[in-house]
């Protein structure tokens, strides 16, 4: 089985087991995830859900991005996982009881969607967070527009969006340090301490989760971001991703550089997307977001793109993909907010 469901102690575990795939996940993980969730939600043997990883290299690299492709001729095959992951991560947000993802090793995508979102966050030395879906054509998805917009103040400055706009824009890879910064994480652990740490939460006497965690909890410097956040700020707040583009050419930097010219490799179209979406997100509860984001994945089925970066960056690997239109300079903003339509399913995401 990719994904193993246990009763152990008094916690419901969930573990992901897809190794050779670096725990991608599919919709039948999602379906099954759901399904154990919604079991444990009125067991009162379970007093709280955990999930992770029994791979070394990976806790999720994101969706099983080779199955839509695989399913591009049927659109409606894939908008049905898009929908029931969308589902997960929205019931994960609200989930009665705490939900504790043991996070080590590459999370990205779809890894971030079923870990993120839960009550708490641990992640270990090891750790490397991504949201980098606009090299491939796509969008920060996976409720992107409603945790990004909202990270920790003390990161971004009481409320800014410029931290959150810059890990969507330029899927910057984040370390353990970093990730506590920005709110991502809830704890940090040293990697060695992940089992005793899973079997603390696993007694069978019931323990107080944040006693457990605080007790574990080893908590570390920012690698990078908190000597950039001003920078990161400044560039990033500006009213329009021309503005961005622009900010960090005048910046002069080798940094700002290094960071337009990765920008320049993504896809356009998502690019302006992923800017929109995720300072609509700062308004929305996580229900209107996960309706919005399944109104863009929607159209993004119909568009060129998406495809074209899977097939380039993940299957074929030259990293040269052709899009549609090729340059930010000649992106239609009508066509954009073609993407931000009014979808009525924020009910189906409650």
């Amino acid at each position: 089985m990719d994904v193993r469901f246990e009763h152990i102690g008094c916690a419901g575990v969930i573990t992901l087991d897809r190794c050779d795939a670096l725990n991608a996940v599919s919709q039948d993980m999602v379906h099954q995830i759901y399904k154990h969730l919604k079991l444990w939600e009125s067991d009162q043997a379970i007093a709280h859900v955990i999930i992770r990883s029994n791979c070394d290299r990976a806790f999720s690299a994101g969706g099983d991005l080779r199955e839509i492709y695989d399913n591009r001729q049927s659109r409606e095959e894939s908008l049905k996982f898009f929908k029931a992951e969308y589902q997960l991560n929205a019931y994960i947000k609200h989930y009665p009881k705490p939900y504790v993802a043991l996070i080590d090793g590459i999370v990205m995508g779809g890894g971030v969607g079923i870990s993120i979102h839960g009550s708490h966050r641990v992640m270990g030395q090891d750790v490397m967070f991504a949201m980098p879906e606009v090299t491939i054509g796509f969008f920060p998805d996976v409720g992107g527009s409603y945790f990004l917009s909202r990270l920790n103040a003390q990161a971004n400055n009481g409320g800014a969006l410029g931290l959150g706009l810059y890990l969507g824009l330029t899927g910057e890879r984040l370390k353990q340090g970093d990730c506590l910064l920005a709110g991502l994480a809830s704890h940090t652990c040293s990697s060695d301490q992940m089992e005793g740490l899973f079997n603390a939460l696993t007694s069978e006497q019931e323990q107080d989760v944040n006693q457990i965690l605080a007790q574990y909890h080893n908590s570390v410097p920012s690698e990078v971001l908190e000597a950039r956040l001003a920078q990161i700020e400044e560039i990033f707040s500006k009213s329009s991703l021309i503005d961005v583009i622009s900010a960090l050419k005048a910046d002069e930097s080798e940094w700002a550089e290094g960071i337009l010219n990765r920008m320049l490799r993504a896809s356009p179209t998502s690019l302006q997307v992923a800017f929109q979406q995720i300072r609509l997100g700062k308004k929305y509860s996580m229900a209107q977001a996960m309706a919005m984001e399944y109104g863009i994945a929607s159209k993004m089925l119909c568009e060129n793109d998406f495809y074209e970066g899977i097939y380039r960056v993940l299957i074929d690997k030259n990293y040269q993909p052709n899009w549609h239109p090729k340059s930010i300079a000649e992106v239609d903003l009508k066509e954009i907010n073609a993407y931000f339509e009014p979808v009525a399913l924020s009910a189906e995401f409650e």
